[in-house]
C-alpha cells in the first residue's frame, strides 16, 4: 500500500525540512515584494552635536573603508556594529555628548561606504580595515574595544589580532560586547525572535541558500519604513519608549539607512560568517581567553535577539567576568535595541 512508504515524520531529516520551508519562504516573499512599491531614501549623517568627523581610507587592494570618529577625548574607544549598524551612531546625542573616550566607528565591509568582501573574510578584512583607519587617523593604542550585537565577533576578531592584555597594564585594550551574537543553538534559546531562530537554523542546515534568500527579500529589507516599524514591533516596550523619549528615532533610522545603501550585500556576508555557528571555533578563528577584568558582557533582560544562554556561553568561553544585566544598570525590561543606548551611556563615562 503507498502508506507503507511513508516514514514517519520524526524520521526525516531536520535539513530536507528546513529545505521545504525556505523553498515556501523564497515563493512568498517573491510575491510580496513584487507587489510592494519601494520608496528609496538617502542617509542623512547627524550633524550634531559638533566634534564629529566623518572620513574615508583607501586601501593597498583599492577597497573604501568609512569611518566616523566623535569628539576628541585622549583615550580611544574602537566602536564595531551589528547589523542594522554603521558608523552612524544610534544613540542620543546625550550619551555622546558625556563620553570620556573619543568614538571610532567604523562600517562593516558591504555596509555604508566601505567596499564589500567575501562572507569567508569577513572579520579577518574588518580587522585589517580598523587597523588601516586607526594607523590613518594616527592612533596608536585603543583603550576600549566595544563590539554590539554581530559586532562582537568582530570585536573578538580584532582583540586577537592584540598582544594578550593584561589587568594590570595600563596599555591593554578591555573589551565590552553589549548584547553579543553567539552560538548555535544557544543563540536560539528561548526567548528568541522567530526571525533570528529561523535564520540560525537556515545557516546551520542549509547555508547555501541564505544568500538566494536574502536577493530575494532585499526589496522587503531595504524597505526603511517597514523594516523600522517592524524593528519597533519586535523589541520590548522600554526599548520603545526609550528610543522615541530620548529623540535618537532620526540616529537609528540614518543607520539603517546606510546599512542597505549597498542593498543587502553587507547583511548577507554578515549573518553568513556569524549565525549557525557552533562553539568554540565556530567563527573561523580561536577565541581570546581573555585575563580576569579584561571583558564585560552587557545584557538586557527582555533581548529576544541575543537570548541571555548564548550570552553566558559566550562569557564563559571568553573568561569574561562581568556579565551586566540591566536590573544592575538600574534599569529594567530593556531589550536589543535599548541596551545600545543604556550601556553604551554607562561605558563611555569609565574613568
Amino acid at each position: 500500500r503507498i502508506s507503507s512508504f511513508r516514514a514517519p515524520l520524526h524520521y526525516m531529516d531536520a535539513k530536507y525540512l528546513t529545505a521545504g520551508a525556505v523553498v515556501a519562504l523564497i515563493a512568498t516573499t517573491t510575491y510580496i515584494s513584487r507587489r510592494r512599491t519601494r520608496h528609496p531614501t538617502l542617509p542623512s549623517p547627524r550633524t550634531a552635536p559638533p566634534g564629529i568627523v566623518y572620513g574615508e581610507v583607501k586601501r593597498d587592494d583599492g577597497r573604501t573603508v568609512s569611518y566616523a570618529v566623535y569628539g576628541g577625548a585622549s583615550k580611544v574607544a574602537l566602536f564595531l556594529p551589528g547589523v542594522p549598524g554603521s558608523r552612524l551612531l544610534p544613540v542620543s546625542d546625550g550619551v555622546l555628548a558625556s563620553s570620556h573616550y573619543r568614538i571610532i566607528a567604523i562600517d562593516r565591509p558591504g555596509i555604508g561606504g566601505t567596499s564589500p568582501t567575501d562572507s569567508s573574510t569577513l572579520f579577518e578584512t574588518m580587522t585589517s580595515d580598523a587597523h588601516a583607519v586607526l594607523s590613518h587617523i594616527g592612533v596608536h593604542h585603543v583603550h576600549r574595544c566595544i563590539g554590539y550585537s554581530l559586532g562582537a565577533p568582530a570585536a573578538l576578531h580584532f582583540m586577537s589580532s592584540l598582544p594578550l592584555p593584561s589587568p594590570s597594564s595600563s596599555s591593554s585594550t578591555s573589551l565590552d560586547l553589549i548584547a553579543p551574537a553567539s552560538f548555535y543553538p544557544s543563540a536560539t534559546s528561548s526567548p528568541c525572535c522567530p526571525v533570528n531562530a529561523l535564520a540560525h537554523r537556515l545557516a546551520y542546515y542549509t547555508p547555501a541558500l541564505l544568500a538566494p534568500l536574502y536577493n530575494m527579500m532585499s526589496s522587503s529589507l531595504t524597505d526603511i519604513n517597514s523594516y523600522m516599524k517592524n524593528m519597533l514591533g519586535s523589541t520590548s516596550p522600554f526599548d520603545a519608549d526609550l528610543l522615541r523619549s530620548q529623540g535618537n528615532m532620526p540616529a537609528w533610522r540614518s543607520c539603517t539607512e546606510d546599512t542597505f545603501a549597498q542593498g543587502v550585500v553587507g547583511f548577507t556576508a554578515s549573518v553568513q560568517r556569524s549565525f549557525g555557528k557552533v562553539a568554540p571555533g565556530g567563527w573561523g578563528f580561536q577565541l581570546p581567553r581573555l585575563p580576569a577584568g579584561c571583558a564585560r558582557v552587557w545584557q538586557g533582560r527582555e533581548d529576544t535577539f541575543a537570548p541571555h544562554a548564548g550570552s553566558r556561553e559566550l562569557s564563559s568561553l571568553i573568561g569574561a567576568t562581568q556579565m551586566i544585566a540591566d536590573q544592575h544598570m538600574g534599569v529594567q525590561g530593556v531589550g536589543h535595541l535599548g541596551i545600545l543606548e543604556v550601556a553604551l551611556g554607562k561605558i563611555l563615562q569609565d574613568a
